[in-house]
């Protein structure tokens, strides 16, 4: 499909970062739940280096069965179930 993938590692972790024409696109991270806060903290924290890093507004949290969507130093969050995501 000409895309590849990623892993981002610095002082975070963000799972899936997608290339696309020699550019960063997507930053991705996957999750059963959010529930836990220092989970979600954790999760939110690497996917915010790696959005910051390649310059990116939007990323992703993929869930179970969470959904929602938040805004963190101008950056927009999307968290969605994976049914949804696959669709």
């Amino acid at each position: 499909m000409g895309k590849d993938i990623y892993f981002h590692k610095k002082k975070k972790e963000c799972n899936f970062l997608i290339k696309e024409k020699n550019k960063i696109t997507k930053a991705l991270q996957v999750v059963k739940s959010l529930s836990d806060k220092k989970v979600e903290e954790r999760e939110i924290a690497g996917l915010l280096e790696a959005m910051k890093e390649h310059k990116l507004k939007n990323g992703f949290i993929i869930t179970e069965d969470e959904e929602g969507e938040e805004i963190i130093d101008n950056c927009r969050i999307t968290i969605i179930p994976i049914y949804k995501w696959l669709l």
